[in-house]
């Protein structure tokens, strides 16, 4: 496709994450590949956001989600993880460019776009990084 990935045209990642390890390696080997080049960020349910809180305290494994009230009851099943991969976390913690959170209802109004517009039916899980744009252009950072 001849996709050209560099500081003037960087690529802007949005990955669903549970425990950590699947979107750690995408992100580990994307930072390798295209380096400052590449915007890693993680997207976690509201209810289980594990890696967000890990990487915030800095405790990573040794805190989870219960430890601050959260009740880790998401139907995005595939990412409802209380607890962060300690290793993910360490190893990623200055390399990824951010961590969002995403509710169910969003989960499900993004699920039923896709089914009625395209007939595609999805696991909630897959589409938490979806409001990645919307949430990095609507911040801040995001208009800098």
């Amino acid at each position: 496709m001849n996709i050209e990935v560099n500081k003037d045209h960087p690529l802007f990642v949005y990955l669903p994450c549970g425990v950590g390890g699947g979107p750690g390696g995408v992100a580990y080997g994307l930072k390798l590949a295209f380096k400052d080049a590449v915007h890693c960020f993680f997207a976690e349910p509201t209810h289980s956001p594990c890696m967000l809180i890990g990487m915030m305290t800095g405790a990573h494994d040794q805190v989870c989600v219960q430890d601050f009230g959260i009740d880790n009851m998401t139907e995005a099943d595939g990412l409802a993880v209380g607890r962060a991969s300690g290793f993910v976390g360490k190893t990623l913690e200055k390399l990824i460019s951010g961590d969002f959170t995403v509710d169910d209802d969003t989960l499900y109004l993004l699920l039923k776009a896709l089914k009625d517009s395209e007939n595609i039916f999805m696991e909630p899980s897959a589409f938490a990084g979806f409001p990645g744009l919307i949430k990095l252009l609507g911040s801040k950072s995001g208009q800098a």
